[in-house]
């Protein structure tokens, strides 16, 4: 796919289902929070109990949080990529940065929207009363519209996130397109915590734009952190 193709495709995934996608990263991070705020709970009664802790409870409770922060970062950035005049290359960002932990969060409640819709058939088809038939209706066909809008979403996702784009100077005859973030078929934070790269990404305290922190503090943009340690 050709960079002016895929920038016009980032764009367009932000536009059409940007509410879709927001509503699934909020409700997957707040459930996220919350699971990690209950398993730790649990973990501190059990270590209150028998003096000591479980690591790999503890483990499994840091994932939870990364995930879920990560999932509330993504969420801002498609904020900023929605925002009315918006440089497109937010909406590339978006997409390299957290195509694939926001497909896993649509994936996740599409099958939340599954259960619910088949909760909203099953009581209207018991129910009796006018009113209540109603609203059950209406709740199936919420649950219906947001099952689609997802499904929808997850595989635009998915095609853009296992495309290969070719760079303005590998393109013949074309006009060059100034598109600054190229797409691997990995995440750019995937491919730096597979390469061993020391730090990760979060919000820089100065900015609070998304870069990559490295253990003293230095804060890299994502094209400087892929440029040291990805050679790209």
């Amino acid at each position: 796919m050709d960079s002016e193709t895929f920038q016009l495709n980032c764009t367009r995934l932000v536009e059409i289902y940007g509410d879709a996608i927001d509503r699934a990263l909020r409700i997957e991070a707040e459930r996220g929070f919350n699971r990690s705020i209950e398993m730790d709970n649990r973990h501190r009664e059990f270590e209150e109990r028998n003096g000591k802790p479980l690591l790999g409870m503890l483990s499994r409770i840091g994932e939870i949080k990364e995930e879920a922060g990560q999932l509330g970062t993504a969420r801002q950035w498609l904020k900023d990529a929605r925002e009315s005049g918006a440089d497109p290359e937010k909406a590339i960002s978006f997409v390299v940065l957290y195509g694939e932990a926001t497909r896993s969060a649509l994936l996740r409640q599409e099958a939340s929207e599954r259960v619910s819709y088949a909760e909203a058939e099953r009581e209207y088809s018991e129910a009796t009363d006018g009113p209540a038939r109603e609203y059950l209706a209406d709740c199936g066909k919420f649950a219906a519209h947001q099952i689609e809008a997802l499904v929808d979403a997850s595989q635009w996702l998915r095609r853009l996130t296992e495309t290969t784009v070719v760079r303005p100077s590998e393109q013949v005859e074309q006009k060059p397109v100034v598109v600054t973030v190229t797409h691997t078929r990995k995440s750019l934070p995937t491919r730096l915590r597979e390469s061993g790269a020391p730090g990760k990404f979060g919000n820089c305290p100065r900015s609070s734009a998304l870069r990559w922190i490295l253990p003293d503090g230095t804060a890299l943009t994502p094209r400087e952190a892929a440029k040291r340690f990805l050679e790209e």
